[in-house]
């Protein structure tokens, strides 16, 4: 894409091509001091964004396998009360999947780098989801929980619970961030028309 301004002197074209063209690579082509004027030629965002298929994929995959362990417990509740009239939910499980989570959050996180779109969002929900499971799993270790040697009642086990359950509320904020990318990745821009 070539441009040409008018510049009254060499130092002003310089100073408005660097004011212009941040971000962009632009290289002056020709100048003529007679004319004043500047061909400015500019290549490439240096910082583009990736919405290519790969990046659609790493968010999809990434999404589904984040959600997994969120759903799973749920998902099974609702079966064994349909077949056993009984009402069960293993609220250990999304810690279970853990391995699982983070292989969703890795590829969500990538996407999200790829697309530069809730970098943060996914970022931390999976930084906080790996800190308060690991936080959880070591209180339960030091106190004795993990064994069986201790109570799982009292505040060490109010303790470990909170930490599941702010682990399992991490992956549902990361899980809404890929869901956000994904409506980003496959937004269409719409073409701007005039009012009649």
């Amino acid at each position: 894409m070539n441009s040409t301004e008018l510049v009254p002197d060499r130092r002003q074209l310089i100073q408005q091509t660097e004011r212009d063209t941040q971000g962009i690579d632009a290289k002056v082509v020709s100048y003529d001091p007679d004319s004043r004027v500047a061909t400015v030629t500019t290549g490439r965002l240096q910082h583009m964004e990736k919405k290519d298929v790969l990046t659609k994929i790493l968010a999809i995959a990434g999404t589904a396998l984040v959600w997994f362990p969120i759903l799973a417990p749920v998902l099974l509740s609702v079966v064994v009360i349909i077949t056993r009239r009984l009402f069960r939910f293993d609220y250990l499980m999304p810690a279970e999947f853990f391995p699982v989570a983070l292989a969703g959050g890795g590829l969500l996180m990538w996407a999200a780098l790829r697309a530069r779109s809730r970098q943060r969002l996914i970022g931390w929900g999976l930084g906080m989801a790996a800190g308060f499971l690991a936080g959880g799993q070591v209180l339960a270790v030091v106190t004795g929980l993990a064994s069986g040697a201790t109570e799982p009642a009292g505040w060490w086990g109010m303790l470990v619970l909170v930490s599941l359950v702010m682990y399992s509320l991490a992956l549902v904020a990361m899980g809404v961030g890929g869901m956000l990318l994904l409506r980003d990745l496959f937004r269409t821009s719409r073409p701007l028309t005039e009012s009649l």
